[in-house]
């Protein structure tokens, strides 16, 4: 399975097709109309209210011939009293669209991204995934860090790598805790539980993969599964809890 997938991957980086869903995300301030009015002649008023109301959005400007679903258009359109058609005049200048970019930018203050930036963006996706394994919330947080200090978005795929980072990293943390109180002897007993194996799949992946249900054969296997780890001196109370999350064990 993939970090994200393609509705999750749409929902964090795509653009609204349809109108009632372009409404609420692309709706304007009344400080960012006027920023807009500012500019001469209507299709650059509005190519740039849609520049503007993308950074808000999705923390990034109109990319190199992009040209936003009519639905973004005509919303931003609609709140400017712009016809939406003078759009493709806009698209047509390049050197206008890179202009209202860096004006932008420079009004919001914004700055791209920076590898010193990374570790502070993984962290944030580490405390998110310390409670989910799913990468949409995961990396909602870190486009949300990025929104909290003025960053712009990088690519998708470049803020997708931070985010699965920031998984492992939790995932580390989790196997540090489940072990913490063990003893050696139950820790060297864990290893081979990693090094043995049970058909194609490890010991610990077997347990795992406990069945669940109240049937005999269940109940026969969760037997079966509770003495390999008391072989092991892993009991399921220690110090109070320990909670296993069968996904950081497949």
């Amino acid at each position: 399975m993939s970090f994200l997938d393609a509705k999750s991957y749409d929902t964090l980086f795509g653009l609204p097709e349809l109108y009632e869903d372009a409404l609420p995300r692309f709706s304007l301030s009344c400080e960012d109309i006027a920023f807009a009015r500012t500019h001469r002649r209507s299709h650059n008023r509005l190519g740039f209210a849609i520049q503007l109301a993308l950074v808000r959005d999705l923390g990034r400007t109109l990319r190199t011939g992009e040209i936003p679903p009519e639905a973004v258009i005509s919303v931003v359109a609609e709140q400017l009293d712009i016809y939406p058609a003078v759009f493709t005049l806009y698209a047509q200048r390049e050197e206008t669209r890179r202009e209202h970019a860096r004006e932008i930018v420079s009004a919001l203050e914004l700055r791209s991204v920076q590898s010193s930036d990374y570790r502070m963006l993984i962290i944030a996706a580490t405390r998110e995934a310390a409670t989910t394994e799913k990468g949409l919330p995961i990396t909602r947080a870190v486009i949300n860090k990025l929104k909290d200090q003025k960053l712009l978005a990088p690519a998708p795929a470049q803020l997708i790598r931070l985010a699965m980072a920031g998984r492992a990293d939790a995932r580390r943390l989790s196997y540090r805790e489940l072990i913490r109180d063990l003893k050696p002897s139950s820790i060297s007993a864990l290893e081979q539980l990693l090094t043995e194996r049970v058909g194609e799949k490890s010991i610990l992946g077997w347990i795992a993969e406990a069945p669940e249900g109240v049937k005999l054969k269940n109940l026969k296997g969760l037997i079966a599964r509770l003495e390999v780890l008391r072989t092991a001196a892993i009991s399921d109370v220690t110090n109070g809890a320990i909670v296993i999350h069968t996904q950081h064990l497949k």
